[in-house]
C-alpha cells in the first residue's frame, strides 16, 4: 500500500484495496464523487475540504463530464423573431414544438466537473481530456496545485474563477464572493471530515 493509499485509508476515505468507498463519504459530504475526488486531491497532495468545495460551487452533485456553463452554453424560446448575434462562436435558431428557439453554444465554454475553459485547459494542461471526469478533475488539480504554490489559496481561487491571480477590478467582488462561498463549504468540509473520523482517542 502506498504512503498515499495509506493517508486515505486512514481517513476513512479508501478501502484497503486503494479503492475509494462509498460508505458514508458521498452522503456526509453531498458530492457523488467526493471519495474519487478526495483520492486525487491526496495524491496531488491537495486539501481535500478545498477540492471538494470547488466542485461543489462550480458544479453541484453534477458529475457529468459534458456539463457546460449557463451564460455561454444555453437555448431559450426566442418571442422576439430577431436572430441573436454576438459573442457566440456558434449562434442560430431552430424549432421545438413548432416554437422558435435560439440555441448560443461558445467554443471556448466552461466544461465539466471543475467548468475548465478548453483554451485554459490547451495551455495548461495538454494532454489530459477535459471533457472526460477523470481528465478534468486531473486538470483542476494540476493547475490548483501550481496556483496554491504561486499565489496562496486567494490567489488560486482567483485564477480559477476569474484567470488572474489579482482579479480585473470590475469583477472583484463578484470573485470575492466566489472565493467566500468556496471557504464556506470547505469549511463545513473539514468539520464532516472530523465527524466521520468518529471521537479521538
Amino acid at each position: 500500500m502506498t504512503p498515499i493509499v495509506m493517508l486515505a485509508y486512514a481517513l476513512g476515505l479508501a478501502t484497503a484495496t486503494g479503492l475509494p468507498t462509498a460508505t458514508g463519504l458521498p452522503t456526509a459530504i453531498g458530492l457523488p464523487d467526493a471519495g474519487s475526488l478526495a483520492m486525487l486531491a491526496i495524491e496531488a497532495r491537495a486539501p481535500v475540504p478545498l477540492v471538494w468545495a470547488v466542485a461543489w460551487q462550480e458544479t453541484r452533485a453534477n458529475i457529468d463530464p459534458l456539463v457546460r456553463a449557463h451564460a455561454c452554453w444555453w437555448s431559450r424560446v426566442d418571442s422576439t423573431g430577431v436572430k441573436v448575434l454576438g459573442r457566440a462562436e456558434r449562434a442560430y435558431n431552430r424549432k421545438r414544438d413548432g416554437q422558435r428557439v435560439i440555441v448560443h453554444h461558445e467554443v471556448n465554454c466552461e466544461v465539466g466537473r471543475f467548468q475548465i475553459k478548453p483554451t485554459t485547459a490547451r495551455a495548461r494542461c495538454p494532454g489530459l481530456d477535459i471533457f472526460t471526469w477523470d481528465g478534468n478533475a486531473r486538470c483542476f488539480l494540476l493547475m490548483l496545485t501550481a496556483d496554491l504554490a504561486a499565489h496562496g489559496p486567494d490567489g488560486a481561487l482567483n485564477v480559477h474563477n476569474s484567470g488572474r491571480p489579482v482579479p480585473a477590478r470590475r469583477v472583484q467582488s463578484l470573485v470575492a464572493a466566489y472565493r467566500s462561498s468556496v471557504y464556506a463549504h470547505a469549511g463545513r468540509y473539514y468539520v464532516a471530515l472530523d465527524l466521520l473520523e468518529g471521537p479521538k482517542p
